[in-house]
C-alpha cells in the first residue's frame, strides 16, 4: 500500500478565496476587453488636446465626468439600497402558498443571502444610474457657469415676462435641471 504522501494530487484551484480572486479577475479582464475601444477613444483624445496645447480642457472634463458618475452612483445607490432595506423590513414576512412549492424553495435559498442581494441590486442600478449621469458634463458645466443676458443698448432686457426670469436660466440652468 502507498503512503498518502505518495499518491499524486489532484488538480484544485485552492481554497475558496483563491476561486474568488480567478473569478473577480476574469470578470476585470473581460471588462477591460469590453471596454478598450472606449480606454483608446480617451487616450487618443488626451494625446490630441495635448498636441493642440489645451490638456487643461481635456483635465477638466474627465475630472467633470467622472465627478458627475461617482456622485451620482453614491446617491442612487444610498437611495436605492436605503429603499431596499425599508421595503425588506416594513414587509410582511408572510410564508409561501400553501402547494407552491417553487416559491418555497426559492425563498429558502435567498433568504441567507438577502443582504448581499440588496447590495448587488442597488450597486447595479446604482452603476447603470452613475454612468448615464456622467454624459451630462457640458449641461453640468453649463449650469455651473451660468450667467444672466444682459443688453444695455436695446430695450429688452433680457427677463422673460410671463415667469420673471432671465433668458440666461433657460439657456444655462434649465438643461440641468
Amino acid at each position: 500500500m502507498r503512503a498518502s504522501s505518495d499518491i499524486p494530487r489532484r488538480f484544485s484551484l485552492g481554497s475558496r478565496r483563491a476561486r474568488w480572486a480567478i473569478v473577480v479577475g476574469v470578470v476585470i479582464l473581460i471588462a477591460l476587453i469590453i471596454s478598450a475601444q472606449h480606454i483608446a477613444s480617451i487616450y487618443t483624445d488626451y494625446l490630441w488636446f495635448g498636441s493642440l496645447g489645451f490638456s487643461s480642457v481635456w483635465t477638466k472634463t474627465i475630472t467633470v465626468e467622472a465627478g458627475l458618475a461617482v456622485t451620482f452612483t453614491v446617491v442612487f445607490f444610498g437611495l436605492l439600497w436605503g429603499n431596499l432595506l425599508l421595503a425588506d423590513r416594513l414587509a410582511p414576512s408572510a410564508p409561501a402558498p400553501a402547494g407552491d412549492e417553487l416559491v418555497s424553495r426559492w425563498q429558502e435559498l435567498v433568504a441567507p443571502h438577502m443582504k448581499w442581494i440588496r447590495l448587488g441590486v442597488a450597486g447595479l442600478l446604482a452603476l447603470i444610474g452613475g454612468i448615464s449621469a456622467h454624459s451630462q458634463w457640458d449641461n453640468w458645466l453649463l449650469f455651473s457657469n451660468a450667467a444672466p443676458f444682459t443688453s444695455t443698448s436695446a430695450p429688452w432686457d433680457g427677463v422673460d415676462p410671463l415667469n420673471h426670469l432671465n433668458d440666461g436660466f433657460y439657456v444655462f440652468r434649465l438643461p440641468f435641471l
